[in-house]
């Protein structure tokens, strides 16, 4: 059994999903101090059942888990899978059938681990005891650690037992031994056990016996009670019969005066009706005079309200009337402090205006001496340029001048070796013969020289190509490093704004951000993130939702409602995202907002806008109570309060920077084609380039 492959998901350094091969018996595994060399070894470790965490150089479990980075969020668990070749059946028993073996561990955020076999959930205990006997296991001899040599030749013998043990391979019938006799052992303590309750269920039998005995008496002593209470009964039936008839001759005498009592009560009776048509004729006498009297009372009601809401209005005006003196007062006095602190900053002002005279002088020999270097550093850009076509021109001359000299050499060769053959053969051909050859090589000749003319034309024409294309590299690379520096610039400010934006709207808070992620709320928008505001009236739609803007869109504000109890600190609000079917109401700040939920929408239109303060203040009085007008620039008045919102910086805002992220977005997006497709003419232009260097070599040899 050989191990052949480890898959790795979210194990510490290996966040994304990692497969090690092992192709064959020797893999090397190397590499800089940092990349990950010790996590493989740690990651075959923990699959095999490792359960100390110092062993794994961890505090925790957990701590095996992906934690995040710079630039990576931290994973929500952590999976190592180690694949087995079996197909020399080395494994017996039910997994003697597989020609590979498959042991997975998972563990969570929790600290639950799971274990798999083929893909079958399984017990730690399954998993060690796949590996007894084998030599492997999370602190078996066959991992050689740092010191692990040491250990093994300074173990004791009770130590050096347990590794020879596990080489000659009957450690597991030991693990099973041991397995059994714990079994054995709970066996005879659950005898034990059932001894002591047979002799607490003998004791119980012999208490229920008593109970029995005593349960028998009992109910022979109530048999006798049931026949004295029979007697006794039948005795007091005999009485009541006898006071019976006593009462019955009573009843009789009674029946007698009652007949006279009825006849009285007719009389009574008769009198009662005449005098309930007296009171009905009083009662409507009443109800007129009752009517006159309510009416009376609701007057006095309504005049003593009216009394009572004007001493309210008077102490109301007083009480802002007061809080008015006070505003007065306190402006007052921050009026003073302001110009003391005016006074002091005056004086700081004049100590330090020398100062800045100087800065600013040594500035300005600053900005010359920059000028001056930049200027020098171009003449030299452009003498470096200069000289290295001057250098190209050069070498192809020189490349093919010494191609023409070679040429000639080898042609001055040829014809010298040609003339040696040609006074020998004249020697013994006759004047006809040697007139055909030399018309012959002379036709060569012209042929040849020809072809020769072909070849300079053609590499005259490469080298012209060769050097337009060598100018536009040139050119390229300035322009892709040109678009490389602004999309760096460009990704640097969104980073920056991404960072702020995050802590303005809450997104920084970990508090928060952990319950949003426990509640599955991490990826709702922001309304931020939702509105879509026209230019110009950013700070007003800011000034009037406020914190609204940092609201969590959620589907249904009722079902999250019940994980709040989980968030211990921290200020977070959640907004039910409706959808909005009402066209926007002109004259509104909702007609300059588009994709609002429905609850911001509401709160929009009953804002009013205006172009200008004093068009604010003439829509003033025409305002109803639960409306308000505001301008572009964060004047939000009604007709009892207003509110002035003034930033120093106008990109400050949370939808003035959301807006500038997105149109940061846009040109990333821009900056990044324009710099592919510039960096993809620069490698095209290379690639002919190298072509065609190749092609003059090819010509030239």
């Amino acid at each position: 059994m050989r191990l052949s492959k480890i898959k790795l998901a979210g194990f510490k350094s290996f966040v994304d999903p990692t497969i090690i091969p092992f192709p064959s018996n020797l893999v090397g595994v190397v590499g800089p101090n940092g990349c990950g060399k010790s996590n493989v070894i740690d990651a075959v470790r923990w699959v095999m059942g490792e359960s100390s965490a110092s062993r794994l150089r961890g505090d925790s479990i957990t701590d095996v888990i992906f934690n995040g980075s710079g630039s990576r969020k931290p994973v929500g668990s952590s999976s190592v899978e180690l694949l087995f070749d079996n197909s020399d059946s080395t494994l017996e028993g039910q997994y003697a059938k597989y020609t590979e073996i498959g042991i997975r561990r998972e563990v969570s955020r929790d600290g639950i681990s799971s274990y798999f076999l083929n893909g079958t959930r399984c017990r730690r205990k399954d998993i060690t005891g796949v590996f007894l006997g084998t030599g492997l296991g999370p602190r078996s001899y066959s991992i050689i650690e740092q010191g692990m040599i040491s250990r093994l030749i300074e173990a004791k013998p009770e130590e050096m037992r347990v590794f020879l043990e596990e080489a000659a391979g009957i450690s597991k019938y030991k693990e099973r031994r041991r397995e059994t006799s714990n079994r054995i052992k709970h066996t005879k303590e659950n005898l034990d056990r059932l001894k002591d309750v047979l002799d607490e269920v003998e004791k119980q039998i012999k208490h229920l016996d008593r109970q029995a005995k005593t349960a028998e008496r009992y109910g022979r002593l109530k048999d006798s009670e049931r026949r004295t209470s029979a007697e006794l009964l039948a005795l007091r039936l005999r009485d009541l019969d006898a006071g019976a008839a006593e009462a019955g001759s009573l009843l009789s005498e009674r029946e007698t005066a009652l007949q006279s009592i009825v006849a009285e009560q007719r009389k009574t009776e008769a009198e009662i009706e005449r005098m309930r048509l007296v009171q009905t004729e009083r009662s409507d006498e009443c109800s007129v005079v009752q009517g006159r009297f309510y009416k009376a009372g609701s007057e006095i009601a309504r005049l003593e309200q009216a009394i009572e809401h004007a001493h309210e209005l008077r102490a109301r005006q007083q009480k802002d009337l007061e809080q008015a003196i006070e505003g007065a007062k306190e402006i007052a006095s921050h009026i003073n402090k302001d110009q003391s602190e005016i006074e002091q900053l005056e004086l700081s002002l004049n100590e330090l205006v020398p100062d800045l005279e100087r800065a600013r002088e040594s500035e300005r020999q600053s900005l010359a001496s920059l000028e001056s270097a930049e200027k020098a550093l171009a003449d030299w850009q452009e003498r470096w340029n200069t000289w290295s076509s001057q250098a190209n021109d050069s070498q192809q001359i020189r490349n093919v001048e010494q191609t023409r000299t070679e040429q000639l050499e080898s042609r001055l060769k040829s014809l010298n070796e040609r003339r040696k053959k040609l006074e020998e053969s004249r020697l013994a051909e006759s004047p006809d013969e040697l007139k055909q050859k030399f018309d012959k090589l002379a036709e060569q000749e012209l042929r040849k020289r020809q072809a020769r003319d072909e070849f300079e034309r053609a590499l005259t024409d490469i080298s012209d190509k060769i050097r337009k294309l060598r100018e536009q590299d040139q050119k390229l690379t300035r322009l892709v490093d040109e678009r490389h520096a602004s999309l760096q610039a460009a990704e640097s400010r969104y980073a920056s704004l991404e960072a702020v934006q995050k802590a303005a709207i809450g997104e920084s808070n970990e508090t928060v951000q952990g319950w949003l992620q426990s509640a599955g709320l991490a990826d709702n928008a922001r309304v931020v993130k939702l509105l879509d505001v026209d230019d110009g009236w950013d700070r007003a739609v800011e000034t009037v939702l406020g914190q609204y803007l940092q609201a969590v869109c959620v589907n249904d504000v009722q079902e999250v409602a019940a994980s709040l109890s989980r968030l211990r600190s921290g200020n977070i609000t959640l907004l039910q995202k409706d959808a909005v079917v009402r066209a926007a109401q002109p004259g509104t700040l909702a007609e300059k907002v588009r994709n609002a939920p429905a609850s911001i929408d509401s709160m929009l239109r009953s804002v009013r806008i205006a172009d200008t303060l004093d068009a604010a203040l003439a829509l003033r009085p025409t305002l109803a109570d639960d409306q308000s007008v505001i301008t572009s620039e964060g004047l939000w008045l009604s007709g009892s309060w207003l509110r002035v919102s003034r930033d120093t910086d106008p990109k400050s805002g949370i939808l003035g920077r959301e807006h500038e992220m997105r149109r940061l977005k846009n040109d990333i997006r821009e900056l990044q084609a324009r710099f592919d497709s510039a960096r993809k003419l620069v490698q095209d232009g290379r690639s002919r380039l190298n072509q065609l260097e190749e092609r003059r070599e090819t010509l030239q040899q």
